[in-house]
């Protein structure tokens, strides 16, 4: 009984009163507080560091939710031709994955034992089935088809890029390679984060080891606007030593 206690989530202090209040029904805290724990009826953990991991993740689907519908707002925007307001939902966007990134930081504090007194708990789930993960690259190629749509040909984005840097155009590319630099930071912290509980060669609760993680890395939504840096640099006079090749010896 002892153990089971000390794993109970109770109300915080000073909350069970306010839990009635409207703020509080409003945003449904006491059912919020319920699914932190493993077990909601009775507000049971398995473990007590399974709040963190259960927070962390909660979290995250939350704030990859709000991004996928700020881009979808962002879609309605690019067609109505409103390129600045949607240039700043995709911002918003960005800052949502960004705060799933700087959550998933957290798991360095939780020690690599206590994680796996829970582990077995998660049975296949995993972290690739994140609802809110598959909706962020669902809407992500949507934005690239709308990018394609904008501006079909390599030639004009590449003069956009070179004469016209002040204009909205610019700035939706810009705001794109942006959200596809913190998408790719936060699949980098979850490599990370699973090297750290799992090391390299244990296979995950979804049946993939670390290196399956490690293949996602560098994945692009917009590679038009990424290819579109080595034409710049060409057009700009750099030298280009190729794919990871070195100069000719004799130039």
């Amino acid at each position: 009984m002892t153990s089971q206690r000390s794993n109970t989530l109770p109300i915080p202090r000073g909350a069970q009163a306010l839990l009635d209040s409207p703020y509080a029904q409003y945003l449904d805290v006491a059912e919020l507080y319920g699914i932190q724990a493993a077990d909601p009826e009775t507000g049971e953990l398995r473990e007590p560091e399974e709040l963190l991991f259960r927070t962390i993740h909660l979290v995250s689907e939350l704030w990859l939710r709000l991004a996928g519908a700020e881009i979808e707002r962002a879609m309605t925007e690019i067609e109505r031709n409103n390129l600045g307001r949607a240039v700043r939902l995709i911002q918003r966007a960005d800052d949502a994955v960004q705060r799933v990134t700087d959550a998933t930081r957290m798991f360095q504090s939780m020690p690599a034992i206590e994680y796996h007194r829970f582990r077995t708990a998660l049975g296949s789930a995993s972290g690739l089935q994140s609802p809110g993960y598959a909706y962020i690259r669902l809407v992500g190629n949507r934005l690239a088809a709308a990018l394609g749509e904008l501006v079909p040909d390599d030639i004009e984005l590449l003069r956009i890029y070179m004469e016209e840097t002040d204009s909205p155009i610019y700035a939706f590319c810009e705001s794109l390679l942006d959200l596809d630099t913190s998408l790719d930071r936060f699949r980098s912290s979850h490599v990370h984060v699973a090297q750290r509980f799992l090391g390299d060669a244990t296979e995950g609760t979804g049946g993939q080891g670390v290196a399956f993680l490690r293949n996602h890395l560098g994945q692009q939504h917009f590679p038009r606007l990424w290819a579109l840096r080595a034409r710049l640099a060409e057009s700009s006079g750099a030298v280009s030593y190729g794919y990871g090749g070195a100069r000719n010896a004799s130039e």
